[in-house]
């Protein structure tokens, strides 16, 4: 028996019971199925609209985290049946092969996205913290400040600076993707960049 020949009399014996979403019901999955008697694992079909993908998920209660161990590019909206039924193929396809598919492009498209989403922060925050970086160095070039009294200029003009990033989170629109916390560790280490690449240019010129 062929590889291939192998792969669909094992897809043969895949038997899941798929429940389609009720469009009136605001469920966050668009399908599920729950394993027959045996491993009880629950299948569920949900769609990401950050990376535009359809996922496949696995669940093993009693755990309430979820695996992704299918994707597929999402080519209509609303999602059509079509694109569900090709997920719930590559769902049979894992339960078969223990295989997952276009996982890493999701992941990609996924990151890509969430990149993308939070470039006006991340570059607010460089901006930010290169202005920093230069007036740090200016003052430690020009008057001669070294150790602790340099370390106390610097974190009075950080200070002066905290306004100035609240304002930018502020004005920022809400993140898709990150929360109020996440949004303030990326500009924060957005502006530490900015802030060190400034001061190590400054340094290395004077």
């Amino acid at each position: 028996m062929t590889a291939k020949e192998s792969m669909s009399s094992a897809l043969e014996k895949v038997v899941l019971s798929w429940e389609d979403k009720d469009p009136s019901s605001h469920q966050w999955w668009l399908a599920r199925a729950q394993e027959p008697a045996g491993r009880k694992r629950d299948f569920f079909i949900a769609e990401d609209k950050i990376a535009g993908y359809l996922i496949g998920l696995v669940r093993y209660p009693p755990a309430v985290n979820y695996k992704v161990i299918a994707a597929t590019p999402l080519t209509t909206s609303p999602v059509s049946s079509s694109g569900t039924a090709e997920v719930k193929a590559a769902v049979a396809g894992w339960i078969a092969s223990g295989q997952r598919e276009n996982i890493w492009l999701w992941r990609i498209a996924r990151l890509s996205k969430m990149i993308w989403n939070q470039l006006p922060i991340i570059a607010a925050g460089f901006f930010l913290g290169t202005l920093i970086g230069f007036l740090v160095s200016f003052v430690a070039e020009s008057s001669g400040l070294m150790g602790w009294p340099m370390m106390v200029v610097g974190g009075l003009i950080g200070a002066g600076s905290g306004p100035v990033l609240k304002f930018i989170l502020d004005c920022c629109p809400e993140s898709k993707v990150n929360g109020p916390w996440t949004r303030l560790i990326v500009i924060t280490l957005s502006a530490i960049f900015g802030s060190v690449i400034a001061a190590g240019i400054l340094f290395n010129l004077f």
